[in-house]
């Protein structure tokens, strides 16, 4: 039944124009940087 429902998911992301959002919730706007810059630097990077 599990892969059923994932071939269902994918074909209404290819065919029907799906999308998917991830948000980050915070009590504070400083917690999290503004953007997700950080998740594409090179390790080791001290930019």
């Amino acid at each position: 039944m599990f892969e059923f429902y994932l071939t269902g998911a994918e074909l209404s992301f290819r065919l029907q124009g799906h999308m998917n959002f991830q948000l980050q919730l915070t009590p504070d706007i400083d917690t999290v940087p503004l953007t997700r810059e950080y998740l594409y630097r090179e390790s080791g990077s001290d930019r």
